[in-house]
């Protein structure tokens, strides 16, 4: 007997597990639990979209565009993650060529583009990317002070932006910024703000300041100062959201 896999879909269901969902064998009729690169038309009938052809295989997310014609993007591998730049070419060919690799696999990497490099960091590791080649980012360059207890390596984020010459850091909970031109370095006594509770976004708004988002916030930081947003300032603009859970 002919067993029909999908002939026919009653509609999109993830509410429940695939495992969960009736099926019939004899007319091929189910709900549609998971499907990739898949139309359904006005009857119920899957066809696979048109034009749209593997050009890499592989698990690849999070990329990040460079130019009209070529992107860095992560794929996982058996042991590691790597960061490769793929270009199109003219007649839309992909080709790949691994720039770093070694990278904790799964993890989102954020990326922000000062000058001609690119800075990425994805909570463990980090590094600055410039066409083929990946370097460190900037070792600590300390200030003349006679305190230089104060003054900290940046810590490695999970969001930052760059604002006012500074790179804006988050931590779980804290925002770091760096010194004016130095993004190696902070003050450990003033350059923070702790928020409530574990920050998801840190995005730079022209010159005007930073939105800030944790997990019952955003915030808007004003101002071209980041000192005015440490902890001796308490009034910050603020929309409550309602996140999913």
């Amino acid at each position: 007997m002919d067993v029909q896999i999908l002939n026919y879909a009653t509609g999109i269901n993830n509410n429940v597990d695939p495992a969960g969902v009736a099926y019939d064998p004899q007319t091929g009729i189910s709900d549609l639990t998971a499907a990739m690169d898949v139309i359904i038309d006005k009857a119920g009938k899957p066809s696979s979209r048109r034009d749209n052809l593997l050009a890499l295989s592989g698990s690849w997310y999070n990329a990040y565009q460079v130019d009209d014609n070529s992107f860095y993007a992560l794929m996982d591998r058996d042991d590691d993650a790597a960061i490769y730049l793929v270009t199109i070419s003219p007649t839309g060919t992909l080709t790949k060529t691994g720039v770093r690799d070694g990278l904790t696999p799964g993890l989102m990497m954020e990326w922000c583009r000062i000058g001609g490099d690119v800075y990425y960091s994805n909570g463990v590791q980090r590094g600055i990317l410039k066409e083929l080649t990946s370097r460190p980012w900037p070792t600590e360059e300390f200030p003349f002070d006679d305190d230089i207890a104060v003054w900290k390596p940046l810590p490695v984020p999970k969001f930052f932006d760059i604002f006012a010459g500074r790179l804006i850091c988050a931590v779980g909970n804290i925002l770091y910024w760096s010194e004016k031109n130095n993004f190696s370095i902070y003050n450990a006594v003033r350059s923070y703000r702790r928020l409530d509770s574990n920050i998801r976004m840190v995005c730079a708004v022209g010159g005007d300041g930073v939105y800030i988002s944790d997990e019952r916030n955003i915030y808007f930081m004003p101002g071209k100062d980041p000192y005015q947003w440490n902890q001796e300032n308490p009034s910050l603009t603020y929309l409550e959201v309602d996140y999913p859970q």
